[in-house]
């Protein structure tokens, strides 16, 4: 271990150390607010790890039913690299948070673990595998990582791997994400690669409101296809993948699936890249939107610009002036159907079940295949006490995504509503056979099980959702409640 000292940090809450061969590493890192001695200390508790396998699990059968497996990339954090140049007062343990995981999280089905850390290791002492200056990989650390994940990869996948003799490196000026920071900047050359074979092109670039995006890439020399949901380790990986698939989906930063897009852009490989800081907070898969409600606004069109501000507006709290801008941007781009779904998302908001119906079936009327557009409906449908018609949309969204369970049980709960118990039961106990992380589902199926007289199968359900969720009073109430009718005299 070394000494070190902290620095000045212009700008931002943030904790930057530098070693004394004059390294930096970062002390808390602002995006997750994680202090990295704590985190590394215990950073898969009990609780967290069970639900870790939850989520691995979820996937892994939900990709094996498409015939799909699921690639897991760990990207390791500098300190567990450099962990001689770390400052005496940072503690590491002697496993590092990815080895922990790979770890625990080794042998569930259909799931491949890889973690770079053992080979990037050994690829140190001559390119940097990690800038000085910043909490990433170097472009070359990132053809390492490259190298591991290709090397995992199942037999016959279609793709055409990149040989370190056809790349060549160049040297830029880089400041780097902790070396613009500190006061004074601290600058430094860092490798660029420059691969001699193939050329790559931008299909599309979306952005959402947080500014994420989605970005297709096409190569003239790759084969397959491949989905890699993604956060910003993954971009100095993009040189390599690029070439070596014909075409890559970029998603993030995002730690979410994408089922509906797995399912309508039908890659060949699928990949999920995290780094070790993220493998503290858990991001579901069940969402009411999907993909292409989350990415739908291309930052470039005037369209686009319009509606990421009235997504901001929104997240700001004013909703009637982000309904303005998506109007606004509807003007631009009228038959959008993600605007209208925007819009129609708004009005819900803003309480006008009408004008949220009137969106929905708008967005619906330019692709009916979208299940977020259809829950949209039926969620206005239900603000104006149309029972029989939000039923009917909650089972087209259903329909449209099985294995989402947000959108099943939605439809669940319009069953129950309808009195149709037994079909209530059955449609949920489907989903949850594969989906064993959705509070939501857990709840509602705990709910029809109790409302078909089954209730120490509602209280196995609702159990699991308390597991999910321990601090939520909704569950906690439902527990009780149950609870109470198992311990009560039979006829009391």
């Amino acid at each position: 271990m070394s000494g070190g000292e902290s620095l000045r940090v212009a700008g931002v809450a943030q904790t930057v150390l530098r070693s004394r061969s004059g390294r930096l590493f970062y002390g808390t890192f602002p995006a997750d607010g994680i202090d990295i001695a704590d985190a590394a200390r215990r950073p898969l508790f009990p609780r967290l790890a069970d639900a870790w396998r939850r989520v691995l699990e979820t996937r892994g059968r939900l990709l094996k039913k498409r015939g799909l497996h699921l690639y897991v990339l760990i990207c390791p954090e500098a300190h567990f690299i450099y962990r001689e140049e770390v400052p005496d007062h940072l503690l590491l343990p002697a496993e590092s948070p990815g080895g922990q995981f790979a770890r625990l999280m080794s042998g569930i089905d259909n799931v491949t673990i890889v973690h770079p850390e053992a080979r990037l290791l050994q690829a140190r002492g001559g390119l940097d595998v990690y800038r000085a200056n910043d909490t990433h990989w170097s472009t070359y650390g990132a053809f390492v990582a490259y190298r591991a994940l290709i090397d995992a990869l199942a037999p016959g996948t279609p793709m055409r791997p990149l040989r370190a003799a056809q790349i060549d490196y160049r040297s830029v000026r880089s400041f780097g994400d902790l070396g613009a920071l500190v006061e004074p900047e601290m600058p430094l050359q860092a490798p660029v690669p420059q691969v001699r074979v193939g050329t790559t092109w931008d299909v599309w670039n979306r952005v959402d409101e947080q500014r994420n995006a989605w970005l297709r890439t096409a190569s003239d020399r790759g084969r397959g296809r491949l989905f890699i949901t993604r956060d910003s380790f993954a971009t100095h990986m993009g040189a390599y993948l690029q070439h070596t698939f014909e075409r890559v989906d970029w998603l993030g930063t995002t730690s979410r699936l994408f089922l509906e897009a797995i399912d309508e852009e039908k890659p060949d490989v699928v990949v999920w890249e995290i780094a070790e800081r993220r493998l503290h907070r858990i991001e579901p898969d069940q969402y009411p939107t999907t993909a292409y409600e989350t990415f739908a606004y291309d930052a470039r069109s005037a369209a686009g610009k319009t509606a990421l501000a009235a997504c901001d507006q929104r997240d700001a709290g004013n909703v009637p002036r982000a309904l303005v801008a998506a109007n606004e941007a509807l003007e631009l781009s009228p038959e959008d159907g993600n605007l209208r779904y925007l819009r129609g998302t708004l009005h819900l908001r803003l309480g006008d079940g009408l004008a949220a119906q009137q969106a929905a079936q708008q967005a619906i009327a330019i692709r009916d295949d979208r299940p977020a557009y259809w829950q949209l409906l039926a969620s206005a449908f239900r603000l104006q006490g149309l029972a029989n018609d939000a039923l009917i949309a909650s089972r087209t969204a259903a329909t449209l995504s099985p294995d989402n369970a947000f959108h099943v049980a939605e439809f669940g709960a319009d069953l129950l509503q309808q009195g149709d118990i037994t079909q209530a039961v059955d449609v949920m106990s489907r989903c949850r056979e594969d989906v064993s992380t959705s509070k939501l589902l857990c709840y509602r199926l705990a709910e029809a099980w109790s409302c078909a007289g089954a209730t120490d199968r509602a209280q196995a359900e609702a159990q699991h959702a308390l597991l999910l969720d321990p601090d939520d009073p909704l569950v906690q109430r439902l527990v009780a409640r149950l609870e109470s009718s198992l311990n009560s005299p039979r006829g009391a």
